[in-house]
């Protein structure tokens, strides 16, 4: 009896730990657009965003990421195909013509008919999970494609020069395709000092190895 209530304590002891996630929260500023993360106006976007290594803080395995959506409400919210990529980078802004090459992205969640709009944070959950170093900086790609758009949804900001890089189209779907010459800007991009607020969710910690169980010495036959 003692020894199972020792492996229990234990088992409480270690617990906490093995559940462990962290929360970062890159962006305070409190402005809103509806041309963040991705474009809200049109129906197919391509955006690039830049977060930097010092900002994020630290090393870990992105599970999940978020936008702050300020208004979420059922009258501006929409369905679209949504794919995000990610990338580490070494970069410090985006200009004209300075996409990540396509090559070097790693495409980290897939979703259809997401709906878009109808939480304070929009959450994406990686099915692949992405190993980030700390040491580079962050490129995150937003790619959009819907029937629908809205003018009046906004997405909270913070003012960074040169940290967003997109291409889009109202009707052509390689909008929202790696920039290839065929959408609005010609593959070049329109920079823009805005960074839309992220949260990003680091995978749990790592589960300690059990201890092992204390064996007790053997009893001397009787």
């Amino acid at each position: 009896m003692r020894k199972f209530l020792a492996s229990l304590m234990l088992l409480v002891l270690f617990a906490p730990f093995a559940l462990r996630a962290d929360e970062i929260i890159v962006g305070t500023g409190t402005e809103s657009a509806n041309m963040v993360p991705f474009g809200n106006c049109y129906n197919y976007s391509w955006m690039e965003t830049l977060y930097p290594s010092s900002e994020i803080g630290q090393a870990g395995t992105i599970t999940a990421l978020s936008f702050n959506c300020v208004n979420p409400s059922a009258d501006y919210n929409y369905t679209a195909d949504i794919k995000v990529y990610m990338a580490e980078v070494s970069k410090t802004e985006l200009t004209q013509g300075t996409f990540t090459p396509e090559a070097d992205l790693e495409l980290v969640y897939e979703g259809t008919n997401v709906a878009i709009g109808d939480e304070a944070w929009e959450t994406f959950t990686l099915s692949n999970p992405f190993e980030y170093s700390g040491e580079n900086n962050l490129a995150v790609i937003v790619s959009k494609s819907s029937n629908g758009t809205s003018m009046n949804m906004k997405w909270a900001y913070t003012t960074v020069p040169y940290s967003l890089l997109l291409e889009f189209s109202d009707a052509n779907p390689e909008g929202a395709l790696y920039p290839n010459g065929l959408s609005q800007f010609g593959g070049d991009g329109y920079a823009l000092n805005r960074r839309a607020n992220i949260k990003l969710i680091m995978g749990e910690g790592t589960t300690p190895e059990e201890p092992e169980q204390p064996v007790d010495p053997e009893q001397p036959e009787d």
